[in-house]
C-alpha cells in the first residue's frame, strides 16, 4: 500500500502473527532530501489502545533503523536498486520484537517489488 501526506510518498504494510502487530510506514530518500542526513527519522506511532501501547516494551530505534536498513540493502542487491530509507513510522503490539520488524520489512518490500512489476 502506498498512501501520501504532505505530498511525500510512504509505503506501509501491516504485519501481524498470533497476537504480535506491526503497521510499518517506510518513506524512501528522495531527489529533494538533504544529502548529509544519514540517519533516518523515526516515529512511534501509538495506538488508541492504552493497555496495548503500555504492555508493548520499548524498542532501540537505532536496532529497528538496522533492520529496516539490512532489508532495503537486501532488497537493493536482488533488484539492483539504490534505495535509502530516509523516515520510519511504526506501531508495534503484542509483543513484537526486532525479529518481527525485520520480517514486516520484508514484507513491505516483496509488495512494493509485486506492486511495480
Amino acid at each position: 500500500m502506498i498512501f501520501w501526506k504532505k505530498a511525500i510518498k510512504w509505503h506501509e504494510v501491516r504485519w501481524f502473527n498470533g497476537p504480535r502487530d506491526i503497521y510499518l510506514a517506510v518513506r524512501f530518500a528522495g531527489e529533494d532530501d538533504a544529502e548529509g542526513e544519514d540517519r533516518p527519522t523515526v516515529e512511534r506511532l501509538s495506538s488508541k489502545d492504552a493497555v496495548a501501547n503500555a504492555a508493548q516494551p520499548p524498542i532501540d530505534e537505532s536496532q529497528l533503523v538496522a533492520v529496516v536498513g539490512e532489508a532495503v540493502a537486501e532488497y537493493n542487491r536482488r533488484n539492483l536498486c539504490s534505495l535509502k530509507v530516509a523516515a520510519v513510522k511504526y506501531r508495534a503490539k503484542g509483543g513484537a520484537d526486532l525479529a518481527d520488524h525485520s520480517v514486516a520489512a520484508r514484507k513491505l518490500l516483496s509488495l512494493m517489488w509485486s506492486n511495480n512489476g
